[in-house]
């Protein structure tokens, strides 16, 4: 896996302001989820992976000219499986359409500690994946890791 990169969103998300984190979208230049971010981020882009603004989605060329897009330039950019990408990345891993999150208006206080609470959820999963990558742990053992947080 791509330690560098993932070290590289700790540092990313500790300067996003909480209300500006949205785990349902991936749009770049708005509230949006780490990925939309990320795809906007000087570091990242120059490393080759941004958000395509037509199609709106992640994508990812490789220095061998290799071009992925959506989940698949997650995957390719990060070297994690989709299971692990999905349990760090997608909305539905943090029980967000069921508190109703998504629906609540931004300037709201509630759903400014939703996502503060979700940032650092975030946060403690990449934590938690590059330490279990120190130890070498498997995927079915770092996926239940990564959900009990």
């Amino acid at each position: 896996m791509n330690r560098e990169a993932l070290e590289e969103l700790v540092v990313m998300l500790n300067g996003i302001h909480d209300s500006k984190l949205n785990m349902t979208d991936w749009k770049c230049k708005t509230s949006a989820c780490v990925i939309g971010h990320a795809g906007c981020n000087p570091w990242f882009i120059q490393k080759g992976f941004s958000i395509d603004q037509d199609a709106n989605d992640p994508c990812y060329c490789n220095t061998v000219g290799e071009s992925f897009i959506g989940w698949e330039a997650i995957e390719a950019f990060f070297g994690m499986p989709f299971k692990i990408a999905d349990a760090l990345f997608s909305h539905t891993a943090y029980d967000l359409e069921t508190s109703g999150f998504s629906k609540l208006e931004e300037s709201t206080q509630i759903s400014i500690q939703q996502k503060a609470n979700v940032k650092a959820r975030v946060i403690a999963r990449i934590n938690k994946l590059l330490e279990l990558m120190e130890l070498g742990a498997k995927e079915e053992d770092i996926l239940i890791q990564l959900h009990a947080i």
